[in-house]
């Protein structure tokens, strides 16, 4: 093996452990930094930290329900609206969202909160 041939294999093995020590490092960031975005009828209502548990009362005009942070994890456990869907949800720091329609209600967690909603059908 040449010299050449040794310094270009150096390189490419250092850049790949760059970028999958980064990738590591911002993954776990990511997940340090949750929170939870609730939004009534495409207004945010209140935000709530993923690292700390806890029950939350949300009250729109349509009705109620109880989001439950616990361990990392978001979802409703109590709620008035018929059926019930929403209690079958559960989301996290990964991303995603807890949508009541009956409540005008969205939550969401992760990268999709700083898009915002495009649109809540009544």
């Amino acid at each position: 093996m040449k010299k050449a041939d040794k310094i270009l294999l150096a390189v490419i093995t250092l850049s790949a452990a760059v970028f999958f020590i980064g990738g590591i490092c911002a993954g776990l960031s990511s997940q340090e930094s949750g929170s939870v975005t609730v939004y009534a009828d495409n207004e945010v209502m209140a935000e709530y930290s993923l690292k700390e548990d806890g029950e939350y009362d949300i009250v729109t005009p349509y009705g109620h329900n109880l989001l439950t942070i616990k361990n990392g994890e978001a979802y409703v456990t109590e709620t008035d609206c018929p059926g019930g869907d929403c209690m079958k949800m559960k989301t996290d720091a990964k991303g995603g969202s807890i949508i009541c329609l009956p409540h005008h209600l969205v939550i969401k967690t992760g990268d999709g909160r700083r898009e915002g909603i495009d649109a809540i059908a009544r």
